[in-house]
């Protein structure tokens, strides 16, 4: 009831001021826009390994996050349930529990054109998507710009000129599989590139092998169900940087 008497309480106090009320300030001219909000991420990988300028080999996977209560991109990663069966490419994903996201677990998972998901719940409908859309391509071109020893009293630049087809781009360097203890970077499309000045990678150790990894991805949005879900191409290239 108290929230009902407020407004007359207010409109009874303004009346006996003999001033005039303050002006209410102007809401702001751009207020910025919400976050969108997703029920699920399906990612196909595709993983590119360098050694300094030679091509190793390539291989794929997916990653897949669903939730019953939509999240934003971001915040997916933290949310992720086991919501039924997913497939993609005709693979059934297994569910790990731990880090709540879907894998492949086989092996066998390959991404000649078009990926495709597939997915039921009660949770989500049924998804069935998909995409001829290609994979991002980190160019040799490139590749042989990428220095394969970082001097730590120095700049280390990994070129992005020329790389058109990604909705953003994330560089990090890491030892072993101590990804959150490395360096790291992330760029939008036209930037030239990433440059790790000697105060960033003042903390790796000299004398070391370090992972340099480019994560291009492409991103789609597209509605199921009247729910939105991502959909992601990702391509990992793979490098070896000596730390001196």
């Amino acid at each position: 009831m108290r929230y009902f008497l407020l407004p007359a309480i207010l409109l009874l106090l303004t009346a006996c001021n003999k001033k005039d009320p303050a002006p209410a300030p102007a809401p702001p001219s751009n207020p910025p826009a919400p976050a969108a909000t997703y029920y699920g991420r399906f990612s196909a990988q595709k993983f590119v390994f360098w050694t300094d300028t030679f091509y190793m080999g390539q291989a794929y996977n997916a990653l897949v996050i669903l939730t019953s209560t939509p999240r934003t991109d971001v915040a997916l990663a933290s949310y992720g349930e086991n919501l039924g069966a997913v497939k993609s490419n005709s693979v059934q994903l297994r569910f790990e529990p731990n880090i709540g996201i879907y894998l492949d677990s086989t092996g066998t998972l390959s991404y000649p054109m078009p990926i495709s998901f597939q997915h039921t719940s009660t949770a989500l409908g049924s998804i069935n998507y998909t995409s001829a859309d290609t994979f991002p391509t980190y160019p040799l071109a490139l590749v042989k710009q990428i220095k394969d020893t970082l001097d730590k009293t120095k700049n280390f630049t990994v070129p992005l000129t020329g790389v058109a087809y990604y909705t953003n781009a994330t560089c990090i360097m890491f030892n072993g599989s101590a990804v959150l203890t490395g360096v790291s970077k992330s760029a939008l499309p036209g930037a030239s590139g990433f440059t790790f000045t000697p105060q960033e990678t003042s903390g790796l150790t000299s004398g070391n092998y370090y992972f340099l990894r480019l994560i291009l991805q492409k991103n789609t949005d597209q509605t199921f169900n009247g729910k939105l879900f991502r959909f992601t191409n990702e391509t990992y290239s793979d490098f070896s940087v000596y730390v001196k």
